[in-house]
């Protein structure tokens, strides 16, 4: 199995009082997030030796800059401001010269509250000093009874963000007076609060893990979701094998024939009703004639043979029936086949959005795990329903329809040509081997009218 990445922490510091000693420290979440996720957390002391600081980095896969008090504005050149809490100096000497470095070598980091912030100076953002001063108009950021205050947020498409929570309302916890002004040209806004005061930023770099949030996913007033942010970084640094593993070896493979077998499992999109339904609707023999059909047949004879004889019966009365001509003769009849071709393409279109949005945005590996080619195998699936939806719309002629048949017609005929278009847009970025997973994605963008009903 694939060693678990190693994953710095930088601490918190107190020098020395009169009830103490000097001491460091960190919270209990940042390094459960990390454990929880696959990594294995790190903890590092607040160093003053550079080369201390860099040797240190040559042996990590990634680093989490933790939150904490303010950053001292006058070393960016600002006046300093009464709402202004600065962290002991020994810790942010060290956060400052960590985040150098890392950003110098874009080394995989997640950056947490004034780690966000430091972050985003470091490579030349700026900062609003207090918020309530600096923006009159926003929202209550921090609240000093309430340590679980919380606000909604406001997540960009095809971002991280996006990835951990989805769709429906957010809302996170938020105890912070300062904030990010200008945004380095290295990091891109991938959420904002319902005032526009930014939350959480990414790297805008190709192939630099980088994630900023404003808000605390560590924090005991994070939510379940809040965690997952841990899960997206490393992910990031490991790809789909802190998930799956690098694969499994099966003693004993050389009795089938003397030769290694394949053992493949089913895709997700394939239970025994979708490929019943594709039998059923016409769609099997709409499939191009290639290498990828056969494959999906193929995967069909892994299967329980009774599933398999079903199949067979379900081809067999479809043929014996006549359906295929009564649907062709019926218009009416046809309209209402192309609707259900519709509703499975439907399907096949959400379980490539899917893999846009879950697999391709976190590894480059041409193969998804049921062994097919993750770039070419549901476009195929795809381009069989376009064809059979766009035999059935042919038979299904208008001059034989109702009025309100005819305008179904015309909206199914839309969306279908639509749907075309945005699919071999997705084509056309795929081709490039260096292609982005955000900018594919991004095509589903904005056309929500022609990927539903």
């Amino acid at each position: 199995m694939a060693a678990k990445p190693l994953i710095g922490i930088n601490t918190d510091y107190r020098s020395t009082r009169k009830e103490h000693a000097a001491l460091s420290f960190v919270a209990a979440g940042y390094y459960d997030g990390i454990t929880a996720s696959g990594g294995i957390p790190v903890i590092l002391p607040p160093l003053a030796d550079e080369d201390d600081v860099v040797r240190l980095l040559d042996l990590l896969d990634g680093v989490v800059l933790v939150g904490g008090a303010d950053l001292d504005p006058r070393r960016d050149g600002y006046m300093p401001h009464p709402s202004v809490r600065p962290m002991d100096a020994r810790r942010e000497d060290f956060d400052r010269m960590l985040a150098k470095h890392i950003c110098a070598r874009q080394m995989p980091v997640l950056a947490i509250g004034s780690g966000m912030q430091l972050l985003n100076i470091t490579e030349g953002g700026t900062l609003f000093l207090h918020i309530p001063e600096d923006l009159p108009k926003a929202i209550p950021h921090k609240d000093p009874i309430d340590q679980s205050h919380r606000h909604a947020l406001l997540v960009e498409p095809g971002s991280a963000m996006e990835r951990v929570y989805g769709d429906g309302e957010i809302r996170v916890n938020s105890m912070h007076h300062m904030a990010i002004d200008d945004v380095a040209a290295s990091f891109k806004v991938t959420a904002r609060a319902p005032d526009g005061v930014v939350e959480a930023i990414e790297s805008a770099v190709e192939n630099w893990v980088a994630i900023g949030t404003q808000f605390h996913p560590e924090a005991e007033s994070a939510s379940a979701l809040d965690v997952k942010i841990f899960e997206e970084f490393i992910m990031g640094i490991t790809g789909n094998e802190a998930l799956f593993g690098p694969g499994v070896v099966y003693e004993g493979v050389e009795k089938f024939s003397g030769k290694p077998m394949q053992f493949r499992g089913q895709t997700g999109a394939q239970d025994d009703i979708v490929p019943a339904c594709d039998i059923l609707l016409g769609i099997d023999d709409a499939y191009p004639a290639n290498d990828l059909t056969d494959y999906l047949q193929d995967l069909r004879n892994y299967r329980p043979p009774v599933v398999q004889r079903w199949f067979e019966d379900v081809r067999k009365d479809r043929e014996n029936s006549g359906l295929d001509a009564f649907v062709a003769a019926e218009a009416g009849i046809a309209l209402i086949a192309a609707a259900c071709v519709e509703q499975i393409t439907l399907f096949r279109i959400g379980h490539w959005q899917f893999v846009q949005r879950y697999i391709l945005a976190h590894t480059r590996h041409a193969t998804a795990t049921g062994g097919t080619p993750i770039t070419s195998w549901l476009p195929n699936q795809i381009d069989a329903c376009f064809a059979r939806m766009a035999q059935l719309l042919e038979c299904a002629d208008p001059a034989r329809l109702s009025g309100t048949e005819r305008r179904w017609h015309a909206n199914m005929t839309q969306r279908l040509a639509e749907r075309k278009r945005i699919l071999a847009e997705q084509r056309a970025l795929l081709e490039d081997p260096a292609f982005d997973p955000r900018e594919v994605y991004a095509r589903n963008a904005g056309h929500e009218d022609a990927l539903m009903v």
